[in-house]
């Protein structure tokens, strides 16, 4: 870059500008496929619960009649 004639104070900064960006980039990508998993597994331990409840309320209903 210094031979393009990019004075040198703004190649550093640009340089780090790049690697927050890529950070960055990494950084969400990474919370989006945790979040994607966690998501994923809420859904499945929301529908277990649901089952339970319905196989407990069918129990006591039958102990009631």
């Amino acid at each position: 870059m210094n031979d393009l004639g990019v004075a040198p104070y703004l190649i550093g900064s640009t340089l780090i500008g790049v690697l927050a960006q890529r950070l960055v980039a990494k950084a969400l990508h990474r919370l989006q496929s945790a979040r994607r998993r966690d998501d994923a597994g809420n859904a499945r331990r929301r529908d277990q619960t649901l089952a339970h409840e319905r196989q407990r309320a069918a129990l006591q209903a039958g102990r009631l009649s």
